[in-house]
């Protein structure tokens, strides 16, 4: 089969395209022909070295979290899925090898693909939608307002869509040529954060969802109401990045773990506020409850671009560049 695959740590000069022997399942899994997969920034973060504590990165290694496609052959002890279902599902975040023609993935993270949205659509929504149930599902209520950081990305673009069916109050900062994009999503307010401070404008909020990873929560604590939280996807405030210029990007999790414990300490001490760091694990009912969602039409998604495979450098490059609006997804059906 044709991979994407890094040979070691570093730039996307290491990313390059090899043919592998097809993956063989195991008790518990499924084969799936992958028709399309998605980039996430911690595909190309695990890459870069950022993830090393995350297990399955022999080199080569083949990146890649989310994927849909075609079960082709089903391991003993699977039930409910069977040889020719369409499927979607959330191997890993970064190294789920799904940048692949093939995959073998456990049965327990994938659910079946909704009829109503083509493989590229599924794929790019399994772990921007983890993401953001982890950060909004059994949090948020109806009346509550949620501050989403962010919402002209992938994770940001379906939590929008998410906690307004949730009854929520949304308020989202983008840039303003994203203005018209996040208002149709569903957000009741939208902030320039170019132009204006968020800080500023937002007071009351049950909760903020940092879905860039770099808010600073001193900045925010007072726009949220006791008894509130700050969830982020990243790292907090910018001096834990100078730890990882002088110590290494390989200890980053570790200090963002550091960071996140002394950030819940301090909201909850001096400001009746939680803060919790946001990091999706891939579960069956998560996934359920995204194809629920997609398939009602309540989340829809977001696409800006597709890639074949051979051009997978030219998706990193631009997920890196921090601009994306929605997902960006690989076509790797159009590679067989």
């Amino acid at each position: 089969m044709q991979a994407a695959v890094i040979t070691q740590y570093g730039g996307n000069e290491f990313l390059e395209l090899r043919q592998l022997p097809d993956p063989q399942i195991k008790s518990g899994q499924l084969l799936v022909r992958i028709h399309a997969a998605s980039v996430n920034p911690i595909d190309w973060k695990v890459g870069q070295g950022y993830f090393r504590l995350i297990p399955g990165q022999k080199m080569p290694c083949i990146l890649g979290s989310d994927f849909s496609g075609v079960v082709e052959a089903v391991g003993a002890g699977v039930k409910g899925l069977l040889v020719g279902d369409e499927v979607m599902g959330l191997a890993a975040g970064g190294v789920g090898h799904t940048f692949a023609e093939r995959i073998a993935v456990a049965a327990k993270f994938v659910v079946k693909k909704p009829a109503n949205l083509s493989h590229q659509e599924a794929a790019s929504l399994p772990l921007v939608g983890a993401t953001a149930l982890a950060a909004l599902r059994n949090k948020v209520k109806s009346g509550d307002k949620v501050l989403i950081v962010g919402g002209s990305g992938g994770v940001g673009s379906f939590a929008i869509q998410y906690a307004k069916s949730l009854g929520a109050e949304v308020v989202a900062t983008c840039s303003l040529r994203n203005h018209e994009m996040v208002t149709e999503l569903g957000a009741d307010q939208v902030i320039d954060y170019q132009n204006s401070d968020p800080a500023t404008q937002v007071t009351d909020a049950s909760l903020i969802f940092d879905t860039i990873g770099d808010l600073d929560p001193d900045k925010y604590w007072g726009c949220v109401k006791r008894g509130g939280a700050i969830g982020s996807t990243g790292t907090g405030p910018r001096d834990m990045h100078a730890l990882v210029e002088k110590y290494g990007n390989r200890f980053w999790l570790m200090f963002g773990a550091v960071d996140a414990l002394k950030q819940k300490i301090r909201g909850k001490r001096g400001h009746g506020v939680g803060y919790n760091m946001i990091f999706a694990m891939p579960s069956q009912s998560g996934l359920a409850e995204i194809a629920r969602v997609a398939e009602a039409g309540t989340v829809k998604p977001v696409i800006e671009q597709v890639f074949p495979l051979s051009e997978i450098s030219q998706a990193f490059e631009l997920s890196q560049a921090g601009r994306v609006r929605g997902k960006l997804v690989i076509d790797i059906a159009g590679n067989a």
